[in-house]
């Protein structure tokens, strides 16, 4: 897979077995990302979905909402920062 020039960084890794693959996608903003998957989709969509088994597909930070209904059917998770130790010690102990 080639990276795509919107791209902020692209990394690729594979298990010692060659059984799994991670990729790490960044980009500068939703509007990149919208860009890359629809040109993804165009060059190589059918292909990777036939060639891929996706167990885990997670999304940080703060996606525009239509980049949301397009990572919807990758049944992503969205994650947000959270800001500091104290930020998430108070959280966690909320959640008890």
């Amino acid at each position: 897979m080639r990276s795509d020039p919107r791209d902020d960084r692209v990394d690729k890794a594979r298990s010692e077995d060659g059984g799994k693959v991670f990729i790490y996608e960044r980009y500068a903003n939703s509007e990149a990302a919208i860009l890359h998957l629809r040109s993804f989709r165009e060059q190589f969509g059918e292909a990777f979905g036939r060639l891929v088994k996706r167990e885990r597909f997670l999304v940080f930070g703060t996606p525009s909402d239509e980049l949301k209904r397009m990572l919807s059917g990758f049944d992503a998770t969205f994650l947000c920062r959270i800001a500091g130790f104290s930020a998430l010690s108070k959280d966690l102990s909320n959640d008890r």
